[in-house]
């Protein structure tokens, strides 16, 4: 991540010029949360606490898939005229793209598939 490359990708959309400061700044909970949760378990998490992260894990995406749209329109087109809509919905001057949970693909920048 200091370096600016990603081996894997998933962490490139953060190099991504339409990536807003908010959304760099709230994906550093993935740098603190797990070891915050092995210090407060006392090293206790067990296949139980496995078994249920994969429950809570597979209930999010489907929820995040279910809930968020793709893209959403975050500003006013300067062309009301409603020529080029299909190219605009890549427009990251427009419309906010909204992935969560990689919900609805994998980021452009993953390079393996499954």
């Amino acid at each position: 991540m200091v370096s600016g490359k990603f081996p894997v990708g998933v962490m490139k959309y953060l190099t991504w010029p339409q990536t807003l400061w908010i959304d760099r700044l709230t994906c550093t909970h993935h740098l603190w949360t797990m070891p915050l949760f092995i210090y407060a378990s006392n090293n206790q998490l067990g296949m139980d606490s496995f078994k249920l992260s994969v429950c809570v894990v597979t209930i999010k995406v489907c929820l995040s898939r279910w809930f968020t749209p793709h893209c959403i329109q975050a500003f006013k087109s300067k062309d009301d005229g409603g020529s080029g809509a299909a190219e605009a919905k890549s427009d990251p001057q427009i419309y906010r793209y909204l992935n969560v949970n990689l919900c609805h693909e994998l980021w452009r920048d993953i390079t393996f598939s499954f």
